[in-house]
C-alpha cells in the first residue's frame, strides 16, 4: 500500500482540521501517517491518521524515524523551516506544501484587508494536496440526523478559551435560558485556567446541568462532544472537534474573523458583530482589548444566541 506523511506539528485545533485531507488520502489508497508534537497526538488519532508519529527531541531523530518509512508522498501543512528541513532529509517522490497565509492574515489585522476571503483552512489543505486526493466534494460525508423528535437534547457548552479576548462573557445567562426549554439538558466543559474567574457556570445546582469543567482530559472531552447533540463555544480546538463529529456548532467570534479560515459559515453557525471596524485585532485572540471596550464579544446578547439554538433544535 502507498504511504503518505502529513506534517502538522501543532496545535490541537489545526490538527483536527486535517481530517478531510486524511480522509481524501485514504480514499486515494494511501496509508496516512501524521507527524505532530507529542502533546497533540490524541488530536492526530481523532483526525483519522493510521499512525501518529510523535515529533522527537531533535531534527535528526525525526529524520531517522521518517526515512525508514519510504513515503510515496509528503504533505507539509506546517510550512516552516523545521518542516522544510524534514522534507529535505526524508526522501519522497512527491511533495506538497500548504501556504499558511501568515502574511495575509497579518495584513488583515493591521489594515483589515482580504476580509471577504472566507475559504476554510480545511479546503485549503485539500487544495494543497491537489493530485493526491479526490477533492472536497468527493470526500465521504456523514448524514445528519434531525433533533426534532429526540426526547432529550444535550447541549454541550465549552466555556473559556486560552486567549481572554476569545471568551464570550454571557454563558451563565445562556444556560439560564436553555434550562427554560423542557427537553434540554446542559453539559459544561472547559479548562478551569481558561474560564474567567472560575465562572458562575461552575456553581449551577440544577440537576439538568452536568458540570465537567476541569474534569476531562482531551480524550474525555472528545467523547463528550461526540455524544452531544449541539455544541456551543468560543473559537477553540473544541469547536473543531464539534466540526469533526459533524455536530451543529454555535461559535462566538470576537477578535478573530471568518477570513482567517479556521471558523467559517461552511462548518459553523457563527455569532459575531460584523459592524465593528476594529476586527480582527489579533492573529490568535490576545488577552487585552486594544481599545478597552471588548465590544466584539459584549455586543453579542445571550438572547440572540438562545434563538439560534432554538432554531437548531427545531
Amino acid at each position: 500500500m502507498k504511504k503518505a506523511l502529513v506534517i502538522r506539528l501543532s496545535s490541537a485545533g489545526d490538527i483536527l482540521i486535517t481530517n478531510k485531507l486524511i480522509a481524501g488520502l485514504k480514499q486515494s489508497g494511501y496509508q496516512v501517517h501524521l507527524l505532530c508534537k507529542e502533546k497533540f497526538s490524541q488530536a492526530g488519532m481523532a483526525a483519522g491518521a493510521d499512525r501518529v508519529i510523535k515529533y522527537p527531541s531533535s531534527m535528526l531523530s525525526a529524520a531517522s524515524i521518517l526515512s525508514r518509512e519510504n513515503y510515496d508522498a509528503v504533505v507539509d501543512l506546517q510550512d516552516n523551516l523545521r518542516s522544510f528541513l524534514l522534507k529535505v532529509l526524508v526522501k519522497s517522490g512527491y511533495t506538497k506544501v500548504y501556504n499558511k497565509d501568515t502574511v495575509r492574515r497579518r495584513l488583515m489585522v493591521l489594515f483589515k484587508w482580504f476580509l471577504k476571503d472566507t475559504k476554510s483552512v480545511s479546503e485549503k489543505y485539500l487544495e494543497a494536496a491537489a493530485g493526491l486526493t479526490p477533492g472536497d466534494n468527493a470526500v465521504k460525508k456523514k448524514s445528519k440526523s434531525s433533533l426534532r423528535k429526540k426526547p432529550v437534547i444535550n447541549v454541550l457548552i465549552h466555556d473559556g478559551a486560552r486567549w481572554k479576548n476569545k471568551r464570550w462573557p454571557y454563558f451563565k445567562e445562556l444556560v439560564k435560558g436553555l434550562l427554560k426549554l423542557k427537553k434540554v439538558r446542559v453539559t459544561l466543559t472547559g479548562v478551569k485556567d481558561e474560564v474567567d474567574n472560575y465562572s458562575p457556570l461552575l456553581y449551577h445546582k440544577d440537576r439538568r446541568v452536568r458540570d465537567l469543567t476541569g474534569k476531562t482530559d482531551f480524550t474525555g472531552l472528545l467523547k463528550e462532544i461526540r455524544g452531544a447533540d449541539v455544541f456551543v463555544g468560543n473559537d477553540t480546538a473544541a469547536a473543531h472537534a464539534a466540526r469533526l463529529y459533524e455536530k451543529p456548532a454555535l461559535i462566538f467570534l470576537g477578535p478573530t474573523v471568518q477570513a482567517f479560515g479556521f471558523i467559517t459559515e461552511k462548518d459553523f453557525i457563527i455569532m459575531e458583530n460584523r459592524e465593528l471596524m476594529c476586527r480582527p485585532c489579533d492573529l490568535h485572540g490576545g488577552d487585552k482589548c486594544p481599545i478597552g471596550s471588548f465590544d466584539c464579544m459584549k455586543s453579542i446578547p445571550p438572547s440572540e444566541a438562545l434563538q439560534k439554538i432554538k432554531k437548531i433544535i427545531s
